[in-house]
């Protein structure tokens, strides 16, 4: 198989698993969000937007539905309601400023702000074999400098998320750079546009306004433009050249300050703007924006050839495994709260005790029971608990079943085989160097467990009684062996001691 076969069997994959996330409900541990989760879609009374809007009520948002006809959009908030959906109406008209200052200030004062933004709304007038520039100037207005108003006017008012804020713009494929057809014939401008590092807003600018220059004056058609819907396929490129530059801007934000900026081609779509001659219906095209929009952890593609990347912690999980080591048995009560840099481990041993093991980012652990022995020890290691990317270059094995599960499966070496889900990106198994394995039973993100169970107790502070054992010593004699959690390294009881297996 060649490269573009690989392509397009891993872009055909892509839209079937995101296609299955429309028809199966996500489930507690995908859910980062709720009815207070504000989404603004905008141009969403009819088409494409109308079904991001629909979609995302669904799933349990509350969504903010907009157009420039008040009657229209009214009627459209009102259909959804009548379905049950969470959906409110309010005007807006991207290419005016002073409608985009109203609805900034409407919504500040009625939500506070929003979580997430849909810029969906756009025009085009050209149909079949068309390629009319009469209306280039709205087309432009709207599908690029409308849009670029919208973002910066609503930045400053997402809110602050350890899952961070979102925002999908509706783009095309024919605004792509690189296509073989219908792309800039200006090589050096081409370039200029495609680095990232050095694109600029005012380079995405310069090239529209010059383009629009010549729209005045009559020479475009020698400009090396695209040949194909030459003023939509501009518009388009601006939006995807603007995503680029200010997804990595806004990358740059501090944790929980976050904002993930993604764009997307829908596809040719059975919609008015289209006249109604696509091969794609507007509920299918809407897919790939709720799943944008929801999806628990953000990610950049930089190539279609490249191999899958594993999905990074979320920075606060519960999770429940069944954990196995040379054929002895627990149960793991896993809480990982890396905002606040620990991690907790009630480790529940087969028709034995329970240990747990609260660990901090400054290398400290405390081993304690809650039972009548009070057991206790304090370890100190020279590393800190597992970051949320810390399987940022692991080596990609491909796909296995496991546990029912279609996963990608990463490679550690010398350290763990990781299992994750296709469709849903959470853990499914472990399988460490050593013969650990480990199956996760639940995994709910967000989840955060209550302060005062981070606590060691008191007797860990004090003072080992004289001949009293202590809990190294008790683990050896009832031989039950502990062995630690990798968020730190591996530890085994030998000779009476706790030792550090390994650190990673």
């Amino acid at each position: 198989m060649g490269k573009t076969e690989r392509a397009q069997e891993r872009r055909d994959k892509r839209r079937q698993e995101i296609s299955l996330l429309r028809n199966i409900p996500y489930s507690d541990h995908q859910r980062w969000w709720s009815i207070d989760t504000i989404a603004v879609v905008t141009g969403s009374n009819r088409g494409i937007g109308f079904e991001i809007a629909r979609q995302l009520a669904s799933h349990g948002l509350t969504v903010v539905l907009t157009s420039r006809d008040t009657c229209v959009g009214e009627e459209t908030a009102e259909s959804m309601q009548e379905g049950g959906l969470n959906v409110e109406f309010h005007r807006l008209d991207i290419v005016d400023p002073a409608s985009i200052e109203t609805f900034s200030d409407w919504i500040k004062e009625k939500y506070g702000g929003l979580d997430i933004l849909i810029n969906n709304a756009g025009v085009n007038f050209n149909f079949g074999s068309d390629n009319s520039v009469e209306f280039a100037e709205t087309v432009i207005q709207t599908n690029y400098f409308g849009t670029k108003s919208m973002i910066k006017a609503m930045i400053p008012l997402m809110r602050p998320s350890p899952f961070g804020a979102r925002i999908v713009n509706v783009t095309s494929r024919l605004g792509r750079l690189n296509g073989r057809r219908n792309r800039i014939a200006n090589v050096s401008l081409r370039q200029q546009l495609e680095d990232v590092d050095s694109l600029s807003e005012e380079l995405i600018d310069s090239t529209m306004n010059t383009f629009l220059e010549q729209v005045k004056d009559g020479t475009w058609e020698s400009g090396g433009w695209p040949q194909v819907f030459t003023d939509y396929s501009l518009s388009k490129l601006a939006a995807n050249a603007y995503t680029r530059l200010m997804a990595r801007i806004l990358s740059d934000r501090p944790e929980g300050q976050k904002i993930h900026m993604n764009c997307y081609c829908p596809g040719w779509v059975k919609t008015a703007m289209t006249a109604w001659a696509g091969h794609m219906s507007p509920e299918v095209a809407a897919d790939t924006a709720v799943w944008l929009a929801l999806v628990s952890e953000q990610f950049v593609s930089e190539s279609d050839n490249t191999d899958p990347v594993s999905s990074p912690w979320p920075h606060q999980f519960h999770a429940i495994t069944i954990m196995n080591y040379t054929g002895g048995l627990r149960k793991v009560d896993l809480w990982y709260d890396w905002p606040n840099k620990r991690y907790l481990h009630i480790n529940q041993y087969q028709l034995g005790k329970t240990l747990y093991d609260v660990e901090w980012e400054n290398g400290t652990s405390f081993y304690f029971t809650l039972d009548s022995t009070q057991e206790c020890t304090i370890r100190h290691f020279p590393v800190g608990i597992l970051r949320p990317n810390w399987l940022e270059g692991a080596n990609y094995m491909g796909q296995r079943y496991k546990d029912g599960f279609l996963c990608n499966v990463w490679e550690k070496v010398d350290f763990i085989e990781y299992y994750e889900d296709v469709v849903t990106k959470r853990p499914v198994y472990w399988h460490f160097y050593d013969g650990l394995i480990e199956h996760i039973m639940t995994f709910e993100v967000g989840k955060v467990l209550e302060e005062s169970k981070w606590q060691a107790p008191a007797y860990c502070f004090k003072e080992i009684e004289k001949g009293k054992k202590p809990l190294q010593e008790k683990l050896k004699t009832t031989h039950l062996t502990h062995r630690g959690s990798f968020m730190r390294g591996d530890l085994e009881v030998t000779n009476g001691q706790v030792d550090l297996m390994h650190d990673h």
